[in-house]
């Protein structure tokens, strides 16, 4: 049983291992959180992830704000839906185009 489960963890580092990219320049992502007191404006927080190289970010909900302070900042951003949202955007496509064209279309291409 030793082995078998030795085996099984050899075999998920190699996949994990392989699905690195070594060669290409890494890029460091954050998740930016905003549940909290005295937090910094949204501007500022950017400006602190530029100059650390902080490529990536995830956003939990929509919020304006926050993508606007993105703008042309060439971070990568992934947008977490709230549940309502969810359930607008799958009710069908019609739904789902117009949740875009209201909630990111204006931040196409900067962001």
């Amino acid at each position: 049983m030793a082995t078998t489960q030795m085996v099984a963890i050899m075999i998920l580092g190699l996949l994990v291992a392989s699905s690195i990219d070594i060669a290409g320049p890494q890029s460091i992502g954050v998740c930016y959180g905003m549940l909290g007191n005295n937090l910094p404006n949204h501007w500022e927080v950017i400006q602190l992830y530029k100059p650390r190289n902080i490529g990536r970010l995830r956003l939990y909900d929509l919020n304006h704000g926050a993508l606007q302070a993105l703008r042309g900042s060439n971070i990568e951003v992934m947008l977490g839906l709230s549940n309502s949202d969810v359930e607008h955007i799958v009710s069908g496509m019609e739904h789902a185009k117009w949740w875009v064209q209201k909630n990111i279309r204006d931040f196409w291409p900067d962001v």
